[in-house]
This record gives structure tokens, sequence and C-alpha cells, in this order.
């Protein structure tokens, strides 16, 4: 059937290269920075930003279907961290010596473009898209029944490509906020122990992996996947450090009676 629709039936498939593709990144960037201070410090940073490109596109002989937002494309991106030395008991040796410190990032959501698994367009590209009559995204997200609103797209005409634009599906968004409550320990000098408790995505904010694309399938707007919830860890280290300090040495030799590393000073 599609050596018929040949305009040359007597050719078979002919490649083609050619520097077509573009593709662009725009971003404006808000930047906070608080140097350490009074136990406190502090960044955070805001990024708007557009990525655009027209390096998919159904019709080979229309570049413009392949026009719009790229996979990669977030509008805005949030970021906040910070480390706070906590006042309390702050000189007691056994009692002070406690910090927190978090990391908070919020992110828009990722552009995803919609696609047929059948050759609609019987030309063996299988690249083809489902016709848009509405706004896929205007719909109340469920990760199982459907993120999209899939009444939205319909079936294009036989021999057609369709016409739903690149990246016009919008996906989840993403949230976390990372929390470490830390004490340093001076047992004698020279040696630490450092007592950590982490809790990663505190507010166990679901963060949903990427949906189905294929229109004309079952799955289509379905999630399958998520990254991991709400997880604590504790954890003990010891920090020590190999001292020398300098000594009277004229003869280069250690106080165990061994050849210093660096005459004039001994090891503690």
């Amino acid at each position: 059937m599609v050596a018929a629709r040949r305009p040359f039936p007597a050719y078979g498939n002919i490649g083609q290269w050619q520097p077509g593709a573009n593709s662009n990144y725009n971003a404006g960037i808000l930047r906070f920075e608080r140097r350490f201070s009074k136990g406190l410090t502090f960044l955070t940073s805001y990024t708007w930003s557009k990525s655009i490109w027209d390096q998919v596109t159904p019709d080979p002989t229309n570049n413009h279907l392949g026009h719009g937002p790229s996979p990669i494309d977030n509008k805005g991106r949030f970021i906040f961290s910070s480390v706070y030395e906590l006042p309390w008991m702050k000189g007691s040796r056994w009692i002070g010596g406690w910090q927190v410190s978090g990391v908070m990032a919020i992110r828009s959501s990722q552009a995803y473009t919609p696609t047929l698994s059948a050759d609609n367009s019987n030309t063996t590209l299988r690249t083809d898209r489902p016709l848009a009559i509405g706004n896929p995204n205007d719909f109340n997200h469920d990760p199982r029944a459907g993120w999209w609103n899939k009444a939205a797209l319909a079936q294009p005409a036989a021999f057609t490509y369709g016409n739903a634009g690149n990246g016009v599906l919008r996906g989840p968004n993403f949230k976390n906020l990372d929390i470490t409550l830390a004490r340093n320990i001076r047992i004698v000098e020279g040696k630490t122990l450092e007592f950590r408790a982490e809790t990663f995505n505190l507010a166990n904010h679901p963060n949903f992996g990427s949906p189905a694309t294929v229109w004309d399938s079952a799955t289509f707007g379905t999630i399958s996947s998520a990254l991991d919830s709400r997880q604590t860890q504790f954890g003990l280290k010891l920090l020590f450090q190999h001292q020398l300090r300098p000594v009277p040495s004229p003869t280069g030799e250690c106080g165990t009676g061994r050849a210093c590393l660096f005459p004039g000073w001994a090891e503690i």
C-alpha cells in the first residue's frame, strides 16, 4: 500500500540528511546568598527558563510541526539550601554543637509529546501524532486513570500525520525537602564524633515518573513509577587527624628516634 502511494513507485525508500534542526535555551536567574555569619548561611535561587527545539517532526516536509518545547523544558525551578548552628548550649561540650541543614527543590512540569503507535500516515516512519481538538492538560490529573484528558485528542484522518504540537503535554511537577540534624562532639584534641539524622523527602510528597505518551494505547497518561517516599537514616562518624607539632630537633630526628618526615617537626 505504501508503494502505491509513492510519487515515483519505481523507487524504494530514499534517505536524506539535512542540517535543518535547531534548538535554543533562554533563562533568567535570581540568586540570593548569605555568607556564614552568626551561625547561619543560606543560598537560594530561582530559574525561569524556556527550551525550544524543532528536531522531531512527524512530517518530513514540514519542520514547523516539530517546533515547540523540548523534553528538558522546565518553566520554573526554585532551590533553597541552608546551614544553621543552633544557639542552645553552644558553649557546652556535652550538650552543644548542634546544627540543622536542609535543601528544598521545587521544579515545574516537563514537556511531553503525544504519539501514535499505528502508522496512520502510511509512510512507515511511525512518528505520527493524534489530532488536537482541545487542551489535554485541562484535566483532573490522576496517575492511575490518566494524567491528561484523552478526549482532547482524536484520531487523525487516514494518510495524515496529525497536528498535535511538540511538547503540548505537561507532566507532574517535582517537590522535595531534605533535612539533616547533626551534632559534633569533641572527644579529645584532634578527635571528634559526628552524629547525623537525615530525612529525605520530609513532606513525603509523591514525585511521579513520566506518564505514557502513546495516545492510541490503553495506558495513555498513566504513570507506573515514582521516586522514593520519605526515608530516614542515622549515622555516626569518627573524625580524627594526625597532627605534627614543631619541636627543637637539631639532629632532624623525631622523639621516637626515627627520621622525621619534616625535620624539626615531631608526631603527636
